[in-house]
């Protein structure tokens, strides 16, 4: 029992030793934020049928995907660039006539990689018989270089936080001793949902296109030596 609590005596005090030998340090939090324009969209794009009798109204539904997709190859999209999102088929009433049918969708998700074709895309798939469009969410194909840029702003920062602070106390700032990189946030502008049949009666010569930035942030905490 004796040994028991020498052992434990010479640990705490080689515990606390060791807590007193510990540098000075400083802790700061740094941001960094990159905005970028985008090079490229994501557009969600479908149409929707009703009729009575509900292999009518899926018939109709695949005649008019058929040349949607049809447009893209023509258009020369690259089939790895879109994809089927969404297939659906339900009985729905007019809570007006009470009148009961059914409403066949189907929608797809397009990559355009060069945005000056967005224009013409959407124009050629309304032409098409598309009568919904989602979203339009626009990207950046070199996104994991602006955000390596942000993560580098945000450690900047947070060393001039520091030295701010040093400097204030007659101190320098000294090596980093901990780094904590809270997260890395990209914010894509996105176009919310409306009815294509809008943008097939506007003016499709008109530009109609505003894609805005993507913002990427990146937050890190730093502890840093004092000397």
């Amino acid at each position: 029992m004796k040994n028991l609590f020498i052992v434990l005596f010479m640990s705490i005090g080689t515990l606390m030793s060791a807590q007193n030998q510990l540098p000075n340090t400083i802790s700061v939090g740094g941001e960094g934020k990159v905005m970028v324009k985008p090079d490229e969209a994501v557009l969600y794009i479908g149409v929707e049928t009703n009729n009575e009798d509900s292999k009518i109204a899926k018939t109709q539904n695949d005649a008019v995907m058929a040349k949607m997709i049809d447009f893209l190859k023509k258009s020369g999209v690259n089939s790895k660039d879109y994809k089927t999102e969404q297939v659906s088929l339900y009985q729905r009433q007019d809570y007006q006539t009470k009148e009961k049918y059914f409403q066949a969708s189907q929608s797809i998700q397009i990559q355009i990689t060069d945005l000056t074709k967005y224009e013409s895309l959407m124009a050629g798939l309304i032409e098409a018989g598309a009568n919904k469009i989602n979203s339009v969410q626009f990207r950046s194909s070199e996104v994991e270089k602006y955000e390596s840029e942000a993560r580098k702003k945000a450690v900047e920062n947070a060393q001039k936080k520091a030295k701010d602070y040093a400097e204030t106390l007659g101190q320098n700032v000294g090596k980093a001793l901990m780094v904590y990189e809270n997260n890395t946030q990209t914010i894509f502008p996105r176009v919310g949902q409306m009815q294509a049949m809008a943008y097939a009666e506007s003016d499709t010569a008109t530009q109609t296109l505003a894609e805005g930035e993507i913002e990427i942030t990146a937050h890190v905490n730093i502890s840093f030596e004092l000397k």
